[in-house]
């Protein structure tokens, strides 16, 4: 979908992948929903490709918890 292998991906930071203009979103839905609040499960942001295009993304969250703690899981 972006144009990077797996491999040039693997350990780094999702939001190196998102827009800018939709960082401050994802970040704010990702914090609220680790302190347990009700945001949305489903959303859209623009994804960056390697070529330097945008691609809208469609995000689906659901928590888990792993290791004792809250955590997200997307899909």
């Amino acid at each position: 979908m972006t144009g990077y292998k797996i491999e040039e991906i693997m350990g780094m930071d999702f939001l190196h992948f998102v827009a800018q203009e939709d960082i401050e979103m994802v970040q704010d839905r990702y914090s609220r929903r680790q302190m347990g609040e009700d945001v949305p499960s489903e959303y859209e942001f623009h994804l960056l490709c390697k070529d330097g295009k945008k691609v809208i993304a469609s995000m689906s969250v659901g928590i888990v918890t792993y290791r004792g703690r809250i955590a997200a899981w997307a899909y």
